[in-house]
């Protein structure tokens, strides 16, 4: 049984190592991913802005016509 625990101990050691090695690139994807995510809101948030100015004017111009 010690012999099974210590042989345990070595594969738990180097899956950990294997994760550790792995970990940081999967971080760094998942950090560029959010960032263009970002960008991806804030241009959607002003095109939204830049629609609801037009949809203003627009209805500006009608009411204006409709005189």
């Amino acid at each position: 049984m010690s012999e099974q625990i210590k042989e345990n101990n070595n594969v738990i050691r180097n899956l950990t190592g294997e994760y550790k090695k792995i970990e940081p690139d999967c971080w760094e994807g998942v950090r560029a991913q959010l960032e263009r995510m970002k960008e991806l809101c804030k241009e959607r948030n002003n095109l939204n802005e830049k629609q609801n100015d037009l949809k203003g004017q627009k209805q500006k111009i009608e009411k204006s016509l409709e005189r």
